[in-house]
């Protein structure tokens, strides 16, 4: 066996690249299927346990993929808002016990999601810690997620500017600038990529509040024609207020943790009889939409055998034409005293060597999309 492995190593050796090109074709080919299997466990994982942690989500009726994701990624999938005054209604019903956080994930900066809520309830909840700094005390201060702050290079004491809707409309309200004044530690899912702010400061950046040149005069003329502010700063702060009563004021959806399993199935039969509200249990909804998925990955897999065979039987095309054009290499190596199942033997071990150098490709491959894969699918 020695010999025959001696005699494909350099049979491999002085023809480089057609071993090269041989290992290239089949590591692809099994790379994107392995690929895509383990960046699905990967994100049924990852949202899963994401999911579980989750008791409740309550938002709009509407598209429940686009609420859960909008919750649990701060994917903003254009859901309907529904008023912050849900807030107090779920805390303050007699017929169940719960705790009510709101969110409003509807903008973004720097490509990073910009997510008002009740920031110290959410940090409390998910088990996020501050790795520097503190939690906003005035609005228009911001806390970043681990991945935002080393993405961006930007910490403590940094500015950060709301992303604009639309470039073209100058009428629109003017980015709001945040201060940075708190880093979170890695949490490894979706809050590591989320730039969190107060409710106030998400609803200035919507445009349902607005600030004042203190210096400008009262009367009503220059209180229209005053210039917006675009930073809050203790010197303006007092300036800011808000359109309307704040129970009106808009969340993309609230989390809800009740007391006990009792209210939480209380809680979700109320709100999903209601015309207006759906409840969601999201590990419920989350193995759902991975069925879902599943159900593609199987069309996909179909597809991807169905290549691999043709795929197959060009390589083996490849290598019955060059058996036929090492016919005279064969008898040479007879002719110096190698028996038949040595050459088979170094055959055997040249497909040995070209499997093993397309594992590799697989094997490294996959470990870069493992990685990838969360800073990607945004988890």
């Amino acid at each position: 066996m020695r010999s025959a492995g001696y005699l494909a190593w350099k049979y491999t050796s002085a023809h480089r690249g057609r071993t090269l090109i041989l290992i290239a074709a089949l590591g692809l080919l099994l790379l994107l299927p392995v690929a895509v299997t383990l960046v699905i466990r990967s994100y049924d994982a990852r949202m899963g346990a994401r999911a579980d942690a989750t008791p409740v989500i309550i938002g709009a009726k509407g598209n429940r993929y686009d609420l859960l994701l909008q919750a649990l990624l701060f994917r903003d999938g254009r859901t309907e808002d529904v008023p912050f005054g849900l807030v107090d209604k779920l805390e303050t019903d007699h017929a169940f016990d719960a705790y009510a956080i709101p969110l409003h994930a509807r903008h973004t900066t720097k490509g990073a999601p910009v997510v008002g809520t009740d920031l110290d309830g959410y940090l409390a909840f998910r088990g996020l810690s501050l790795k520097r700094g503190g939690t906003p005390d005035l609005m228009g201060q911001a806390v970043l997620g681990h991945g935002v702050a080393q993405r961006l290079d930007i910490g403590v004491g940094d500015t950060l500017t709301v992303d604009r809707e639309n470039l073209y409309n100058l009428a629109h309200t003017m980015p709001l600038e945040l201060d940075v004044v708190g880093v979170l530690n890695p949490a490894n899912n979706a809050d590591d990529e989320a730039v969190f702010v107060g409710m106030k400061t998400a609803w200035i950046i919507a445009g349902h509040g607005h600030g004042h040149d203190p210096e400008a005069h009262q009367s009503e003329a220059a209180h229209a024609a005053a210039v917006t502010a675009i930073r809050i700063t203790p010197d303006n702060v007092d300036t800011f207020h808000f359109h309307g009563d704040e129970a009106d004021l808009p969340c993309s959806a609230v989390i809800v943790l009740p007391g006990t399993d009792k209210d939480r199935t209380l809680i979700t039969a109320r709100y999903n009889a209601s015309p207006m509200y759906q409840a969601l249990r999201p590990a419920e909804v989350m193995d759902e939409l991975m069925g879902l998925v599943l159900r593609i990955k199987r069309l996909f897999d179909a597809n991807t055998a169905l290549v691999g065979l043709a795929v197959v039987m060009l390589i083996g095309l490849v290598i019955a034409l060059s058996m036929r054009l090492r016919e005279a290499e064969r008898r040479t190596l007879h002719k110096l005293g190698c028996g038949r199942w040595l050459i088979v033997q170094t055959q055997l071990v040249e497909l040995a060597i070209v499997l093993a150098g397309a594992l590799v490709i697989v094997a490294l491959g996959s470990a870069a999309v493992v990685l990838a894969s969360p800073w990607v699918l945004g988890v």
